[in-house]
């Protein structure tokens, strides 16, 4: 990524940065017009000083020995292309001699596109591909299946509504089919057997559940995975394990699995460092494993996964597993990127009423950039040339800052609430963790950020959260109404616009 400011851009207020426990801080307004007052004096800064990072990241870095499962779909099974309902349909709301049934979606919800594409408009419109059948014969799509033979969903529910005598005694789920080629490809693709990656490439991988996407690795039990590693001194390995739910639920349910971890040097037996039992349904927690005493020399790391009872749904994914030195004063990167907002309008770029205070008042003790110039008009492209620092359609060609620090064993998390920074848009690409919520309003936002910060008190960060407030709708908090203008004449009808 190019360096900014060795490349021709100017900066001023040339004073000593005061980050505090913050290595640094980039406040980035984007998807507007930069408009840039004046022309302030340039100053020359030094090239960067070369950096070799100690950490490994198991991510980014490739095993020495592998052991996987074809598949812990029931039975061994291939991804089904016909899907039907594992729970019962319950009887809902009856007019007009017709039902409608509910039944818990059978596939994961992130696959809908409102879900991941953002919109508050989730059951508005069908997934592509998506076909809801009964008895053989497809439904027609309708919002929560609002009139007689159609389908809908909710966040949770699948929804259908028949004529009364058609279910008479109740609605079996064997008669209602899914056929959704993406969900089938999705289920196959968590099995090596029918996967469209292999090896080392099947198990370092991205994995979307809810509203989250993680960098980590798919050990489905019983798994092995090994690694050549030389720790660096105090090393620890730290590491989020927990069980992923299948893409196709199934009547057939996980009974738990376990993480091992083991250090073997040499011709010694293996060392169990870390073992953890892990339950179906719950998120899991931040472990670590002391590997301090193995500082320095050659050694081989294994992460073992250990089935329950059976190896059904035993999805194990290790999140983003790192051997590292923790420090107390660890890089830290902070990016804040303010949706929509001017440049111009800000006090600390010259804006004469005081619409920024805080960030002005940060601003008197920063290196304040002038000559930066947003690449487009709109968000993605301009997030992607930020996060970059090369045009937007190079995204998927170059290393963007996250890929970067994350190999270097950084841990990289992005907190985000625009449609178009999810992850259906690659955003979450390099990111170890990526938590996309369409909307979500700044004080959530900043608790989940100062979260992550407690969170990794003495590892490498970068930390990249995104402000939607100043984006349509308008609609301003009510202790700032008339802060800068007087109340609306009496008698205007004010409107108000959504984003959908």
């Amino acid at each position: 990524m190019p360096d900014l400011l060795s490349s021709g851009a100017s900066a001023r207020r040339p004073r000593r940065p005061q980050w505090g426990w913050i290595g640094a801080l980039a406040v980035v307004a984007a998807g507007c017009s930069w408009t840039t007052p004046g022309t302030p004096p340039t100053r020359t800064v030094s090239p960067p000083v070369p950096w070799t990072p100690t950490a490994v990241s198991l991510v980014h870095a490739t095993p020495t020995a592998l052991s996987l499962p074809d598949t812990v779909r029931p039975g061994g099974a291939t991804a089904p292309s016909a899907i039907h309902p594992p729970a019962p349909f319950r009887a809902g709301r009856s007019r007009g001699g017709s039902t409608t049934w509910s039944t818990t979606l059978p596939v994961a919800p992130d696959l809908f596109p409102s879900r991941s594409v953002g919109a508050r408009t989730f059951g508005f419109y069908p997934p592509d591909g998506l076909e809801v059948l009964l008895d053989g014969q497809p439904l027609r799509f309708k919002r929560h299946a609002a009139s007689t033979g159609t389908w809908g969903y909710t966040e949770t529910l699948l929804l259908v509504t028949l004529e009364d005598h058609v279910t008479e005694g109740g609605l079996d789920p064997t008669r209602i089919t899914l056929r959704w080629p993406e969900a089938t490809a999705r289920e196959a693709n968590r099995h090596h057997a029918t996967a469209d990656a292999r090896d080392a490439a099947f198990v370092q991988r991205t994995e979307v559940t809810g509203d989250v996407s993680a960098a980590g690795l798919l050990l489905a039990a019983p798994a092995t995975a090994t690694w050549a590693i030389t720790p660096p001194e105090r090393a620890v390995l730290s590491l989020h394990p927990r069980l992923l739910p299948p893409v196709i639920l199934t009547p057939e349910t996980s009974d738990g699995a376990t993480l091992v971890v083991e250090v073997t040097d040499g011709a010694a037996p293996p060392t169990e460092v870390l073992r953890a039992p892990l339950a179906p349904g719950v998120e899991g927690e931040d472990l670590r494993a002391d590997l301090s005493r193995w500082a320095g020399r050659s050694v081989s790391l294994t992460l073992r996964t250990e089935p329950g009872a059976t190896p059904t749904h035993d999805l194990v994914f290790v999140e983003d597993p790192v051997v590292f030195t923790p420090s107390d004063h660890p890089k830290r990167v902070v990016m804040a990127f303010l949706d929509t907002v001017r440049a111009d309008h800000l006090g600390v770029y010259g804006h004469t009423r005081p619409t920024s205070p805080m960030l002005d008042a940060f601003a008197a003790d920063a290196m304040v950039l002038d000559q930066q110039r947003s690449v487009s008009p709109w968000t993605l492209p301009s997030a992607r040339a930020v996060l970059s620092g090369h045009q937007p359609e190079a995204w998927f060609d170059v290393p963007s800052l996250p890929d970067r620090l994350a190999a270097a064993g950084f841990h990289t998390e992005g907190i985000v609430a625009n449609a178009y920074l999810g992850p259906v848009f690659a955003m979450d690409r390099g990111f170890s963790r990526y938590t996309y919520v369409h909307g979500q309003v700044a004080t959530t936002t900043v608790d989940q950020a100062l979260a992550v910060l407690e969170r990794y008190p003495d590892r490498d960060l970068l930390l990249y959260v995104q402000f939607m407030e100043a984006h349509l709708p308008y609609d301003e908090p009510r202790a700032y109404r008339g802060m800068f203008e007087p109340p609306a004449p009496a008698g205007l009808r004010l409107t108000r616009s959504h984003l959908v």
